[in-house]
C-alpha cells in the first residue's frame, strides 16, 4: 500500500548528454557486437576497438552508446565460446607442423578435467639458431592472454650481431611455480640439455625461484 508519494526530486536530473551513461540506455547493437568480436580475435585492445568503431561511425570520441566496461563484459560473456574447439585446432596444427618438420617440437599437458593445462612449441630453425647463439635468452612472461586466462611466455634469443631470434612460445596455467618449472624443463629438453649462460626475465619472484632450481649454472638477470 502506498501511503505517501512525493513528486519532487532531491537531486538534479541528468541532462541529455549524461543520460546515455545509465545502464538502461547502454546497448551494443548486433552489428557492433560482430565487429567487436572480430577486432578482439585479431588482438585489438578494448581501447583500440572503441577507437576503430568511433572512426567507422564518424562520431566524436566517447560518444558510442556503450562504454569500455560494456565491451569488456560482452567479451567476457563470449570468452568460453569455442575454447575446446580452439584447443583441438592448435594441437592438430602442432601435429601437422611436426609431420612436415621433425625438428619442430611441442609438448602439452591436460588437467584432470581433460582441459589444456600447458602447451609449448618451438620451430626447428629456432632450435638450430639456439645451438649457434645460445649464450643469452630472454623469457618474457609479462604478456597475458585474457581470452583464455592463461599467461603467455615468449622465448627470445640474441645472435652475435645483437639481433633478436624468436625461439618459442608457451601458454601456462596461473599456478606459477609448477608452470614455470614445466616450461623450463621442456625448454632444456628441446635444446638437448644445453644451458644458456644468461637468462633475462621480469622481476617475478616465483620465476626467480624456479630458475635457481632448474638452471643452477645459468646467470639470472632482470630486464630493465
Amino acid at each position: 500500500m502506498v501511503t505517501y508519494f512525493s513528486n519532487s526530486h532531491n537531486h538534479a536530473l541528468l541532462d541529455n548528454k549524461e543520460v546515455r551513461f545509465l545502464p538502461a540506455y547502454r546497448d551494443i547493437p548486433i552489428n557492433d557486437q560482430s565487429r567487436i568480436l572480430l577486432l578482439s580475435k585479431v588482438g585489438c585492445s578494448i581501447s583500440i576497438t572503441m577507437w576503430v568503431l568511433e572512426l567507422e561511425k564518424r562520431i566524436e570520441a566517447g560518444h558510442l552508446p556503450f562504454l569500455e566496461k560494456d565491451i569488456r563484459n560482452f567479451l567476457q560473456s563470449h570468452s568460453n565460446v569455442g575454447k575446446d574447439n580452439n584447443t583441438s585446432e592448435v594441437l592438430k596444427l602442432c601435429k601437422s607442423l611436426k609431420d612436415k618438420d621433425d625438428a619442430f617440437q611441442y609438448d602439452f599437458t591436460i588437467d584432470e578435467s581433460n582441459k589444456l593445462e600447458h602447451i609449448i612449441w618451438v620451430f626447428g630453425d629456432s632450435i638450430r639458431a639456439y645451438e649457434a647463439f645460445g649464450d643469452v635468452v630472454v623469457f618474457d612472461t609479462t604478456y597475458q592472454i585474457n581470452h583464455y586466462d592463461m599467461p603467455f611466455g615468449l622465448w627470445v634469443g640474441v645472435d652475435n650481431h645483437g639481433n633478436s631470434i624468436f625461439f618459442g612460445c608457451v601458454l601456462l596455467r596461473n599456478e606459477k611455480i609448477p608452470s614455470f618449472t614445466w616450461a623450463l624443463k621442456c625448454f632444456l629438453y628441446f635444446v638437448k640439455g644445453k644451458y644458456p649462460q644468461t637468462i633475462l626475465t621480469d622481476q617475478d619472484h616465483a620465476l626467480k625461484e624456479v630458475v635457481s632450481m632448474e638452471l643452477p649454472n645459468t646467470k639470472h638477470a632482470f630486464c630493465i
